[in-house]
């Protein structure tokens, strides 16, 4: 049996194009079709026409989810950084942490920009909220942001979601036939 495929999702938690690509890979993923690995990426740098609009509700209530947009666009750099602080923590805690997140402020309009709301949304999730609020004060992953981002320039990821499929590379959230045909042409041999 061949190892399943890795996606890299390079997202923004305050983009809804994201958390569209992030459920679509995680059906995928829980199908065996592929393993996800989730990239931070800000979605301040520049959007794709299709990524600038809300996905339309059809796409997300097919998957359970439903959008309720905040009033205002927050710095998303606190919350990215609470997710790479979630991945340190340990196997699983990186998909709680970016499902809550997607949750709380696309899914709620909370708004994660403030630092006692991101710290209130990762600890529903189960994450030390203290310990979070030292690494988010000491910069901890300030520079982890910056390498992501520079990943993405050298894949030639320009906006959010970018989601790398083997060699294959796909921008905005594809449908889930699109990125289970990219797997499957990843996992062939040579």
């Amino acid at each position: 049996m061949t190892p399943p495929v890795t996606a890299w999702l390079y997202g923004d938690v305050a983009c809804p194009w994201s958390w569209l690509a992030h459920a679509r890979l995680r059906a995928l993923e829980d199908d065996g079709a592929l393993v996800t690995r989730w990239r931070p990426l800000r979605r301040a740098r520049g959007a794709a026409p299709e990524v600038d609009a809300p996905p339309p509700d059809r796409e997300l209530a097919e998957l359970g989810l439903a959008c309720r947009f905040p009033s205002i666009e927050w710095a998303s750099d606190e919350a990215l950084c609470a997710v790479e602080f979630a991945r340190d923590l340990g196997p699983g805690r990186e998909r709680r942490a970016l499902e809550a997140l997607f949750r709380a402020g696309l899914g709620e309009g909370r708004d994660l920009g403030r630092r006692q709301v991101l710290l209130a949304a990762c600890a529903d999730a189960g994450l030390d909220a203290e310990g979070l609020a030292g690494a988010l004060d000491d910069d901890r992953y300030g520079e982890e942001l910056e390498i992501a981002e520079r990943e993405a320039d050298g894949y030639g990821i320009g906006a959010v979601p970018g989601v790398l499929v083997g060699r294959e590379l796909l921008i905005g959230a594809a449908p889930a036939e699109v990125l289970a045909a990219a797997a499957a042409r990843a996992a062939r041999p040579g």
